[in-house]
């Protein structure tokens, strides 16, 4: 991280320590907007990401991950392989973050490599791929990383 606390390199998404911005939204010096919600999956593997990619195809589908967010499917392009592949294969959903309604936006999903370096997500078990997100409007790129976080038991 750089000495105004952010998120220099796409690799640091990867790292299991906390970021600077786990769930909010800020504004950048650019104007963009930096929008994070940080998820626990507990006992979720990257292996099991990989495997709802080549999975999921409905509106059904996509609210089980998220009932409240996601709201319809559109589908997927031709590259998408049920079962077999999704890289390079853009879905199509309506989708909202939070309060913000929803828009239909397009999920693209790229080789990690395209946003950090291979050696560095291979050494843990993130999702092997990366998707960047393009929505119409004011939101216009989004960069969604899944990366392994230390597991914190409560104390009852």
């Amino acid at each position: 991280m750089n000495a105004q606390n952010r998120i220099s390199s796409h690799d640091e998404l990867l790292s299991p320590r906390p970021l600077p911005l786990e769930t909010g939204i800020r504004r950048l010096d650019d104007g963009r907007l930096l929008v994070a919600v940080r998820t626990e999956l507990p006992g979720c593997a990257g292996r099991m990401l990989e495997w709802w990619f080549k999975f999921f195809e409905t509106t059904q589908h996509i609210r089980w991950w998220h009932p409240h967010d996601h709201h319809r499917m559109h589908g997927w392009d031709k590259q998408w392989r049920r079962g077999e592949s999704y890289v390079g294969a853009c879905v199509r959903a309506e989708e909202s973050l939070g309060d913000f309604p929803p828009v239909t936006a397009a999920l693209k999903f790229h080789e990690p490599g395209t946003f950090s370096r291979p050696t560095r997500w291979r050494r843990q078990d993130a999702s092997r791929r990366c998707p960047g997100w393009c929505a119409p409007g004011s939101l216009s790129a989004m960069n969604r990383a899944w990366r392994p976080t230390a597991i914190r038991r409560m104390a009852r």
